[in-house]
């Protein structure tokens, strides 16, 4: 009897480790924030104002608005993963070339924002930045496209369904958190296991403002099989536009395909 007791206390402790291991890796592939802030917009001769706020758990955020003259719409960008607000640039400066306002911020603990890194922070962050664009920089609905790059996109899915904005354009979107850990991870894990969801094929199917998906065929981070997936949930009309090169190369790699979709796309939206 003691035997057993023991073989299953064993295993049960071998149990828990397990879990806890998984759900440790998971937080650490998802969340890779960096502090230093590498450069700026001036870096590329963009006019910018720093901009703060608060989100809902207190936490001050920072966040760059790119001014461009005469600019009729602002792009809302919610970055993924990795990095933070100084790795986006030259996304800034490939929506300032089209016209376009760009504001681009940082999560919880990210660059020189406040906090922890989490899937609620991400939903709180873009939350905010909206709230900022509306409340403070005076805004409307129509005036504002919501772009999600990556993890990004579940955070800019969720505001164009609670605010309907001009548009939603997601980038390189994972399908659901359960997919991510399988391209990251090469694993099927079951939902107990899983630390997040991230689920923005569940938020993009309530989602009524017109929608734009673009993907890298070449992706080896977030498999261009999780947009086409999407696309069965997003409204109709929706468009997927394919690219080469992979997660963070195709947007440059296809510049002008890119640029042109996204240019397309506003356009239609007036």
């Amino acid at each position: 009897m003691a035997y057993y007791t023991l073989t299953f206390l064993i295993a049960f402790f071998a149990a828990l480790c397990l879990v806890y291991f998984l759900r440790n890796v998971q937080h650490k592939i998802t969340f890779q924030p960096r502090k230093e802030i590498q450069e700026t917009p001036t870096a590329l001769s963009l006019n910018f104002d720093n901009i703060t706020f608060k989100d809902a758990s207190g936490n001050t955020l920072y966040g760059w608005f790119v001014k461009t003259p005469d600019a009729d719409t602002t792009i809302l960008f919610c970055h993924g993963s990795g990095g933070n607000l100084s790795n986006r640039v030259d996304t800034a400066a490939a929506f300032s070339s089209l016209g376009f306002n760009f504001v681009v911020f940082d999560y919880a603990g990210y660059g020189t924002s406040e906090g922890e890194p989490s899937e609620e922070a991400f939903y709180e962050g873009a939350d905010a930045a909206y709230d900022y664009l509306v409340k403070t920089e005076g805004l409307p609905a129509h005036k504002i496209i919501v772009v999600g790059r990556s993890l990004g996109g579940a955070p800019a899915a969720l505001l164009a369904r609670h605010y309907s904005p001009r548009g939603l354009i997601l980038e390189s979107s994972v399908l659901d958190y359960a997919m991510a850990t399988r391209d990251r991870l090469k694993l099927i894990l079951p939902k107990f296991l899983l630390r997040y969801s991230f689920d923005t094929k569940d938020i993009l199917n309530s989602v009524t403002c017109p929608v734009l998906i673009i993907a890298s065929r070449d992706d080896s981070v977030v498999k261009l099989r999780n947009s086409e997936l999407l696309l069965k949930y997003a409204p109709k009309g929706t468009r997927l536009i394919t690219l080469t090169g992979d997660h963070d190369d195709c947007y440059f790699f296809c510049k002008d395909k890119y640029l042109n979709a996204v240019s397309e796309f506003a356009k239609k939206l007036k």
